[in-house]
């Protein structure tokens, strides 16, 4: 019974996955800081950190991480937009309640927001697509509304067969379904219905040119003749820009996994990507491509580049390959996954010691104080067996004993690791990060951006 002047008290012991945040020990600042104002903060986010507390992780997030490196900071940041953990590059956050509110309005507002990225994806991009849903080639972009749940329709088939023309709606049946559509067009936004996925692999721009061509011209469509094009390159024409529109959908929540493409019912919403090309490495089988996502979709990125059978090439999720062309950190996950269970082993061998050779289940281990191991684990961080929780919840407190070393004693967690520190064995099997970059954003004007990440810049002689 809880009395007046009781006081109550929660001790939190966590477990919490390594993350890497730079291969400098040295660095005074564990997070780069691209600019600040009063009102925002704009960083350069490591990939496998998370922008604020969730699942697993609560210390080792951006924000936790940022408080630390700024106390200033501390209880004064604000979520204006999420990247995925994985995922690296320019992050914007407020410093003020309604700045994020204003920010999170203009990002909703997509017309006030551009975003670009960088990624790499597998093959000769984007040669690999073969289209078996019978994705419309247009004639003319198709527009999505910015902001908003309203399903857009295509207008056009394979051009040329004379079945509609660019503007006609096929029924009323179609203007339930988003739309799922091609076209191609050059630096100025022009659509080129001659142009072919050759032309597009072939015609490779720098990153400083492709960003100077979109941060001079909307590239959205060629609708206004104004003079919109005045502050061109000159090399638009050599610049080809393919574009899908294809529905998204969460197929999991839980799991965190989603998917683009046609049937995925009334939860499917409209979503419109953008690539080009900016150099191809022959060694790995590998393109690098600046990215306009023209919707915020989770996943989408990952989810188009899949969908034009290029998967982002490290993005085991959704169709890469984990270390995709390391051979070294192959390696480095085989050994660590065999010192893994080498640590699993010595852990059951010490508690079948302590039980005295009594039976149990041929995957449990279970040690009489509360300590049960399953043979099937393989890092720290698997969720606790219902076998384990109950064991820890009958295990009493002895006297003289610690608080703390009560809860590491009663932590499967901490009996899983007792044969040493699994947490960088743990991080060597997992992500490192997939080859997608959030390089730029504009909102409202002001244009922000970070330099792309070691694998996004190849050299002469890498380049083919």
């Amino acid at each position: 019974i809880i009395k007046g002047g009781d006081s109550l008290s929660h001790t939190v012991h966590r477990h919490e996955p390594a993350v890497l945040l730079g291969n400098d020990l040295k660095q005074k600042q564990l997070i780069h800081i691209i600019g600040e104002t009063d009102d925002v903060l704009i960083v350069d986010k490591p990939s496998t950190l998370p922008v604020h507390p969730c699942g697993g992780y609560h210390l080792n997030s951006l924000f936790h991480i940022l408080a630390d490196q700024r106390p200033d900071l501390q209880n004064n940041l604000f979520t204006v937009h999420r990247l995925d953990r994985l995922t690296s590059g320019l992050t914007i956050i407020a410093k003020k309640t309604s700045a994020a509110k204003a920010l999170g309005e203009s990002i909703m507002n997509r017309r006030e927001c551009e975003k670009i990225y960088l990624a790499r994806v597998k093959g000769k991009f984007p040669l690999n697509f073969v289209d078996s849903s019978n994705i419309r080639v247009q004639t003319s972009s198709v527009n999505i509304e910015y902001g908003s749940e309203k399903k857009c329709t295509t207008y056009n088939t394979q051009v040329g067969d004379g079945e509609t023309s660019p503007g006609q709606q096929e029924d009323a049946t179609a203007q339930l379904e988003p739309a799922l559509a091609l076209w191609i067009t050059d630096g100025s936004g022009k659509v080129c219905v001659d142009a072919t996925m050759q032309d597009i692999f072939f015609s490779r721009n720098s990153i400083d040119s492709l960003l100077l061509s979109e941060n001079n011209n909307t590239g959205r469509s060629s609708d206004d003749s104004s003079d919109k094009n005045q502050f061109a390159t000159g090399n638009e024409s050599s610049m080809f820009w393919i574009h899908l529109a294809c529905p998204c959908a969460i197929a999991s929540h839980k799991d965190g996994i989603c998917k683009a493409g046609r049937g995925l019912g009334p939860k499917a919403k409209p979503a419109q990507t953008s690539f080009t090309v900016v150099s191809y490495d022959e060694a790995s089988d590998s393109t690098i491509v600046l990215v306009r996502p023209d919707t915020g979709r989770t996943h989408q990125i990952r989810l188009h580049a899949q969908y034009l059978q290029h998967p982002i090439a490290n993005d085991p999720n959704y169709g890469g390959e984990l270390f995709y062309a390391d051979d070294e950190r192959k390696v480095m996950c085989e050994s660590a996954k065999a010192k893994l269970k080498e640590m699993d082993r010595i852990v059951d061998d010490f508690d079948a010691k302590r039980r005295g050779g009594q039976e149990t289940c041929a995957n449990e281990a279970n040690d009489g104080s509360g300590n049960i191991m399953r043979g099937d684990r393989c890092t720290s961080d698997v969720p606790a067996t219902s076998e384990e929780v109950n064991a820890v919840l009958r295990y009493e407190r002895e006297e003289n004993e610690s608080l703390m070393e009560y809860i590491k004693k009663t932590c499967v967690w901490c009996h899983r690791s007792r044969a040493g520190d699994r947490h960088l064995l743990e991080l060597q099997i997992r992500s490192q990060g997939i080859w997608l970059h959030a390089l730029q954003y504009k909102i409202n004007g002001v244009r922000y951006r970070t330099n792309p990440p070691s694998w996004g810049v190849l050299t002469q002689h890498q380049e083919a």
